[in-house]
Order: C-alpha cells, then sequence, then structure tokens
C-alpha cells in the first residue's frame, strides 16, 4: 500500500496508526497540505482530503475505505467499521465528524496561528488559511461556536474516561476502529496545542500513550515517480460481480463529499454496493484508474 500523506494531518495519523497496529510495511508519498497536490491530483482526479491510498491502480478515497483495505490485508476485520457493532459504527461517526470539528474549532485562536506559522511560511500560512476558509465556505455543515465546540470535547473526554475503568481500549481488551477515530483527534490536539489537556485524565493519557507506541510499522518513503509507476504499471483489480447490478454501472457519473471540500470525481461507474462506490478513470497518463469512495458521506449523481 502506498499512503499519499502529510505529517501534520490528523486523518493520515489515524491511517499510520492503524498500519503501526496491524505490523504492516507500507509505503509513503508525502503531499502538500492543501492543494494542488502534482502527485494524488492526475490519481483521485480532483478528490481533495487528505489521506489517499493507492494499490497499484486502484485509489481509494477516505479512511473508511483505507480502513477496509487494512482490515482485509492485515486480517484484522476490527478496523473495517462494517464488521463492528452498531455501537461502535456510532461512537467513530461521531468522533470522526463532531468531535473533529469540535477539536478544531475548540482550540485557542492564538496557538493556532503560532503553529501554523512553526510549520509554514507567512505566505504559506496565508495559502493554507485561505484555503480552509474556502472548505468552510463550500460546507454542508453549519460551523460550530467555540463554546460550543469546547462542551462537545468535554463530552466526549467524559465518555472516554468512562470506558477505561475495566479495559485496556474503548470497546474492550483489543483496539478497534473506535480507538483510532479517537486517538487521531488526541494526537492532533496536542500537536497544536500541547499536552495539558490529558494531564488530569490518567486513565486516558494511558490509553492514548498505548496507542501512541503502536508506532507507523514499516515505512518507507518513495517519489512521485514512484507513485505513477505503480499506477501505470499494474491494471486495476476486477470489480466484484454483486457490485454490477445497478442501472448506472457504465454510465457517466460524480461522486462528491456530501459534507465539506466537495469536490467532485468523474468518470464511470464500475462498481456500487452498500459499502462502496468505484469510479473507473480514463487518462492518459496511467490508463484505466479505479477511484474507490465510501457510500456512506458521499454523493453518486449521474452527469450524462
Amino acid at each position: 500500500m502506498i499512503l499519499h500523506h502529510y505529517e501534520l494531518s490528523p486523518f493520515s495519523e489515524k491511517i499510520r496508526s492503524m498500519l503501526g497496529y496491524s505490523g504492516l510495511s507500507w509505503q509513503s508519498a508525502i503531499s502538500p497540505p492543501m492543494p494542488p497536490r502534482p502527485t494524488v491530483d492526475p490519481l483521485a482526479g480532483g478528490y481533495r482530503r487528505i489521506p489517499v491510498a493507492q494499490i497499484g491502480a486502484d485509489i481509494f478515497c477516505d479512511t473508511r475505505i483505507i480502513s477496509t483495505e487494512i482490515a482485509a490485508i492485515a486480517g484484522k476485520p476490527e478496523l473495517a467499521l462494517e464488521n463492528c457493532s452498531k455501537d461502535i459504527q456510532e461512537f467513530v461517526q461521531h468522533a470522526d465528524t463532531e468531535v473533529f470539528f469540535a477539536v478544531v474549532r475548540s482550540g485557542s485562536p492564538a496557538k493556532a496561528i503560532s503553529f501554523i506559522l512553526k510549520h509554514f511560511s507567512p505566505w504559506q500560512a496565508f495559502k493554507f488559511i485561505k484555503d480552509r476558509a474556502g472548505v468552510q465556505r463550500d460546507a454542508s455543515i453549519a460551523p460550530m461556536s467555540r463554546n460550543r465546540a469546547i462542551e462537545i470535547l468535554a463530552e466526549h473526554l467524559l465518555d472516554l474516561e468512562q470506558r477505561f475503568g475495566s479495559t485496556e481500549f474503548c470497546f474492550g481488551d483489543t483496539p478497534t476502529i473506535a480507538d483510532f477515530s479517537a486517538f487521531h483527534l488526541l494526537w492532533f490536539r496536542n500537536k497544536t496545542e500541547g499536552d495539558e489537556l490529558l494531564e488530569n485524565i490518567p486513565d486516558i493519557r494511558d490509553w492514548y500513550h498505548r496507542m501512541l507506541d503502536m508506532g507507523h510499522g514499516d515505512r518507507r518513503e518513495i517519489s512521485r515517480q514512484q507513485a505513477f509507476a505503480a499506477a501505470l504499471e499494474h491494471a486495476p483489480r476486477a470489480v466484484p460481480e454483486v457490485m454490477k447490478r445497478d442501472p448506472l454501472i457504465g454510465k457517466k457519473v460524480q461522486v462528491r463529499p456530501s459534507d465539506y471540500a466537495r469536490d467532485a470525481v468523474t468518470g464511470t461507474l464500475a462498481g456500487v454496493d452498500q459499502q462502496r462506490i468505484i469510479v473507473a478513470r480514463e487518462t492518459s497518463k496511467f490508463g484505466t484508474l479505479h477511484v474507490h469512495f465510501p457510500r456512506t458521506d458521499f454523493e453518486l449523481s449521474q452527469t450524462g
């Protein structure tokens, strides 16, 4: 697996930690924190979120689908959301949406600016802030106040604290996708705000360090040319017959996130079921690519 990511991306950390837990070897392709992304853009065809995973000519967008791929490769079904209980699915959905935005919004504005300037030049910082503001304007999610964000984060921490009385992880003694969804949010909060938040919550702090100690697995850096070669030298994997029964199969479609960063990817619908959408993109550089999306929080529509 190739992971297209950048170091400070919280959702990339979610996947890097899963790879560490799974003990997998993987290839790292670093992308800029904002578009344009010269390596990802030709492969994913306009999808703007990070991370993106790649296996040959198959491109996987959104951590929900990437997690499912890791679960299959590593033989760890607990990392695929569709294999988990309703309680875990609801926990992950809440963590990856409301709690994520609460973590971003609840921090100190002064610390946020300091963090950005620490990692970007002034011009890059201006572009980064402008880019994220544009994403927010296009979002279908109403912005939350800082006070409400602080409340949501506090509620989330109380819920986490109550889970670790007799177990080491969120839903028992084995990590599930829920742990990684909770972990990457606190990892990002610690990066941007410092680790004071967990000082007086020892059960969460101990769990956080158990997650941190999993590391990132066997990581090897690769170049843009190597990522492109992987796409060029392989054909997309076969689409299961059960995914070819929808009346839109073979039709021109577009897929876009339904919440934020709503840039669309266009192509031919190659497969669809209750969990996944597969769009075939014909490219002059790589031939046929299959771009995979989850059904949840994504919109599929016919374009012609």
